[in-house]
């Protein structure tokens, strides 16, 4: 988009009555892990659950639900987070709790409402163990996490412990561009070439304010430029079932983040990896299992789809033995099959 667009949204219950909507605009998103030791970062929405030092995987603290009987408690993320395709929700967890009666639970939301529940965890795990989730499932949407324990009215462990979450996210600018819309639209004008997300959430007499929306992500184009073709440097001959390691360099002339696009010339493709920063030195290894020579060429992209050209071609020989160039010692071999068969093998290894 040009920077100038309209932000429109649907109500999901047309009969809350809705007085008037609150749009807010987030950027320069930052996507993090949370060690529980940084008091700035409102990662969590804490219900229950607390900051403590009595236990914890990496540094001095983690996070620790109740320990009564009868109780639910619960930490939900506060901002949305942004979903890819590899995007992957993993933790250090420690519990102890009264097995087949008490429960802990990961769970995830589209909208901060309705929640999926991915694990559950009962009884004790002794010590700290890592968990690790695909969220592929909700590509290209964003998702709120949520931990939440719940005890009965008998016996009680020590309860659910966790730290080193990733992915939080922590947006470094959050505006409010109104909070008295009074339509379901609302006109943008004259935005900076940047990635903007917009959440919007209704006002009506009864309850008051109601829960955000999901992020709309929004990419303002601008005057941009396309990245500067990669640079390839590594090893132009080698060994086949061995790796080399290659390096990628492209610059993007208005400082963009970058992804690269490898084509191996043996069949392989390593897909838009990244993203690094514009002009760093990307080490990339690779292997080829069988002799020939291979082309390798690169291209790289930017945080607004747009695509370099073609890199140069850098040439790679997998060679089958190395040249002698002794004619007498190899017409001496060619007498003696058994030691040329020997010479050659040591020669390939």
């Amino acid at each position: 988009l040009d920077g100038n667009f309209t932000i429109t949204w649907t109500e999901n219950n047309p009969n809350a009555d809705v007085l008037y909507f609150k749009l807010e605009q987030l950027n320069n998103l930052s996507i993090e892990i949370d060690n529980c030791e940084d008091n700035t970062k409102q990662y969590w929405n804490l219900d229950g659950f607390i900051k403590t030092d009595d236990k914890y995987h990496s540094m001095s603290n983690s996070y620790k639900s109740h320990d009564k009987n009868n109780m639910c408690s619960s930490m939900t993320s506060t901002y949305p987070i942004p979903v890819n395709e590899d995007t992957v929700l993993s933790f250090w967890c420690c519990f102890d709790t009264e097995e087949n009666n008490d429960y802990a639970f990961v769970e995830v939301s589209r909208d901060g409402r309705y929640y999926e529940i991915l694990d559950t965890f009962t009884g004790s795990s002794n010590n700290w163990e890592y968990k690790e989730y695909s969220l592929e499932d909700y590509k290209d949407e964003s998702v709120f996490i949520r931990f939440r324990y719940a005890t009965d009215t008998l016996g009680r462990g020590d309860g659910f412990y966790v730290d080193d979450i990733t992915p939080v996210s922590n947006f470094k600018s959050i505006k409010t561009i109104s909070d008295s819309i009074q339509s379901n639209s609302y006109e943008i004008y004259n935005l900076a070439k940047d990635i903007y997300y917009y959440r919007v959430k209704g006002f009506n007499n009864e309850y008051g304010w109601g829960d955000y929306s999901t992020l709309e992500k929004i990419k303002v184009n601008g005057a941009n430029n396309p990245p500067n073709k990669p640079i390839i440097n590594g090893p132009l001959s080698g060994k086949i079932d061995t790796e080399y390691t290659y390096i990628f360099k492209a610059t993007d002339p208005d400082g963009d983040k970058i992804q690269l696009y490898i084509n191996w010339g043996d069949g392989n493709i390593d897909e838009w990896i990244g993203p690094y920063q514009s002009d760093e030195e990307v080490n990339i290894s690779h292997i080829w299992t069988k002799q020939g020579k291979y082309t390798i060429k690169a291209k790289a992209k930017d945080d607004f789809g747009y695509e370099s050209e073609w890199s140069e071609s850098l040439i790679v020989t997998m060679p089958r033995l190395k040249q002698i160039l002794n004619r007498p010692l190899f017409k001496f071999l060619g007498n003696h099959q058994l030691l040329y068969d020997v010479l050659k093998r040591f020669i390939k290894n």
